[in-house]
């Protein structure tokens, strides 16, 4: 989050004021030339809390965007994460509607141990999940998916 906070006081990140919420800020780049939208709630020039989703592999044909969210240690277990992420799923169903996509999916993947995460998961995407290892470590984890069509938000098992 420090790195984000330096890049934007340096203006190599050019922030958007959000369309549905206007407290949160937005950017979009291309890191490994795959889109990345990025998230960001500030007070005081200082990054509170961020979002940032990843395209990943579409499920059932639709677009799917792996969420990844973050909250300043100061600012922790005072509902940040939670509102974020919804704000940020909010801001995306009316970005991409504009761009003709009326339906697409959204990932938390969580590690089994990240008790917080999890409760944002819980509350915000679904409760269910599939348990795994992951991919590449091995570790427990845990995969939530939500579906977003229309006015119609469906939390769906995978």
């Amino acid at each position: 989050m420090q790195s984000l906070e330096q890049a934007i006081a340096c203006g190599e990140v050019r922030l958007q004021k959000g369309r549905v919420d206007p407290t949160l800020w937005m950017t979009v780049d291309k890191p490994n030339g795959e889109m990345r939208l990025t998230y960001v709630r500030l007070e005081a020039s200082k990054v509170v809390a961020l979002v940032m989703a990843i395209a990943c592999d579409p499920y059932e044909s639709k677009p799917c965007f792996n969420l990844g969210y973050a909250v300043a240690e100061p600012c922790r277990r005072k509902g940040y994460a939670k509102e974020i992420v919804k704000s940020a799923i909010a801001e995306m169903k009316t970005g991409f509607g504009g761009a003709g996509i009326v339906e697409f999916y959204v990932e938390a993947i969580v590690g089994e141990d990240n008790l917080a995460s999890i409760r944002v998961a819980e509350q915000v995407i679904s409760t269910s999940f599939n348990s795994k290892p992951d991919g590449f470590t091995g570790v427990p984890i845990r995969q939530y998916l939500l579906r977003v069509a229309g006015d119609t938000v469906i939390h769906t098992p995978k």
